[in-house]
């Protein structure tokens, strides 16, 4: 705070020219006191409307004002040497100003009184005036959900204060009793309020269907170029996606790995087209292991052996130098599958597949030509796939407009499946993680029956 010094504020007002302002001379202070610490007001807020002419009243003109104090922000001033003469809001201040004296200054900081936050905002001179007081308590009747639109009204069921009126929020639209649904997909309110769905069915698109056992096998690229994409996915293919999968009753999560085959020119020694990781299981350590610890390949050109991958997987005979799964009794041979169970291949990858569709036209993509015997190519893979009635989810960090994403596209269409089963990774940290986000939710709907 300033220090009032009158002989100092007699000087600066008669420095100023007979021309330099046809403002009211400063007020003299209501204290006769000399010099001192002016402070604000520490008494309780007085929430009633000023009233004409007082401190904080609107004003064009000093005339207006009892004080003949009119502040630049259109707000009645008044005079001030000493504690609790200013209002008690850190926007008023008591300053000096030649002409005027030691008067109160007000900041305005909003147009209308924000409530319940302590300051003058509109430097009506009145702090959080409008705002009701509920058990002694200021709240905002806007947004309190315990005081909504009144004192005591209180927003229950999931309801939200909104404007001062209970309302549901947009996903979930439909108030059930006293609860806020999405009728959409609420088991207890499917299509409407109090229709349940029986046990064991879920409720998609507003209609009760039979939830299915969903087995996904979560297939890594671990070929050379791959791994610096992989290594930034990887946290998020545990958190985002393996984590919350397994958190789903009957869904079951394994791990496996494509490469290439260890033949010049197309990989070297150590690859593997295909590597068998774990199959679907529960249990999150084992997923996360797997996730985590295995032998990284190299591949010797571009195109990779995912189709042989996708092979073993969907039941076709195994390369001699893939490593397929070894299967718990009952299970699907290949992919480990429950024989009950909706399949699913998540695969994350950069490249474009040898023996995978040509880009344009019939045929084979770069079929191989020295690997023996000759590997499976994509018309013995897909009739495999449709029969085991897999669904393949992309994960690329592939560039969008590349000649992957188009083989990529190919697949997808010969699948019969929707082009936005390719989630676009990227090679940061968060495309990866919109992209195992969206994953999961498209796996949730499948398991109820989308």
């Amino acid at each position: 705070m300033k220090k009032l010094d009158l002989a100092g504020l007699l000087m600066a007002a008669l420095s100023v020219g007979c021309g330099g302002s046809t403002l009211s001379a400063f007020a003299e202070p209501t204290d006769s006191g000399t010099s001192g610490d002016v402070a604000v007001d520490a008494a309780p807020a007085d929430t009633t409307p000023p009233s004409p002419g007082d401190l904080g009243a609107p004003c064009k003109a000093d005339s207006e004002c009892l004080s003949k104090l009119c502040l630049e922000v259109g707000r009645c001033s008044k005079a001030c040497n000493g504690p609790g003469i200013c209002p008690n809001s850190t926007n008023w201040t008591c300053l000096v100003l030649p002409l005027r004296g030691p008067m109160c200054e007000c900041d305005l900081l909003s147009k209308t009184e924000i409530p319940c936050n302590g300051l003058d905002d509109n430097c009506d001179g009145k702090i959080d005036e409008g705002s009701p007081l509920c058990a002694g308590k200021c709240v905002d009747v806007t947004t309190d959900p315990n005081n909504c639109g009144a004192c005591s009204i209180v927003c229950g069921g999931g309801t939200t204060c909104v404007g001062g009126k209970c309302l549901c929020p947009a996903d979930k639209p439909t108030v059930c009793g006293t609860s806020c649904v999405d009728t959409n997909t609420d088991a207890a309110n499917c299509g409407s309020c109090g229709k349940p769905c029986e046990a064991g069915s879920a409720c998609a698109g507003g209609a009760c269907k039979k939830a299915s056992a969903v087995d996904v096998t979560i297939l890594l690229d671990v070929t050379g170029s791959t791994q610096p994409s992989l290594d930034k996915a990887l946290p998020f293919l545990k958190t985002n996606l393996a984590t919350p999968l397994l958190a789903i009753p009957d869904v079951q999560v394994g791990v496996s790995y494509t490469c290439e085959f260890p033949i010049s020119p197309y990989g070297t020694t150590g690859d593997q087209a295909f590597t068998g990781g774990i199959e679907p299981t529960t249990v999150e350590a084992n997923v996360l292991a797997a996730l985590t610890t295995f032998t990284k390949g190299s591949g010797g050109d571009a195109p990779d052996g995912m189709i042989e991958a996708f092979g073993v997987l969907s039941g076709t005979t195994p390369h001699p130098t893939s490593k397929p799964l070894t299967c718990s009794a009952g299970r699907v041979a290949g992919g480990c599958w429950r024989a009950d169970s909706k399949k699913v291949i998540v695969l994350f990858t950069d490249d474009i597949f040898h023996n995978g569709p040509a880009l344009m036209g019939t045929g084979l993509y770069e079929p191989y030509t020295t690997v023996t015997p000759a590997p499976v190519d994509w018309p013995a893979v897909l009739k495999a796939m449709l029969a085991s009635k897999v669904t393949l989810l992309i994960m690329s960090s592939a560039g969008t407009t590349s000649a992957t994403t188009t083989q990529h596209q190919k697949i997808l269409t010969d699948l019969g499946q929707p082009l936005t089963d390719i989630y676009v990774a990227g090679t940061g940290s968060e495309t990866a993680s919109t992209a195992a986000d969206a994953i999961l939710a498209r796996i949730k709907a499948i398991k109820a029956g989308g």
